[in-house]
């Protein structure tokens, strides 16, 4: 987006609109946390 006003009115208009049968959850995206422990399945 040029500009953060651009970024905000497009998550608001997009944000649980429905695309493809799917309703739309747009938020800002957060840094991805890294977590050392290993993955139990």
């Amino acid at each position: 987006m040029a500009n953060e006003q651009q970024a905000e009115n497009a998550k608001n208009s997009l944000n649980g609109t429905e695309f493809k049968g799917r309703t739309l959850n747009v938020d800002v995206a957060k840094p991805q946390t890294f977590n050392n422990r290993p993955k139990r399945h």
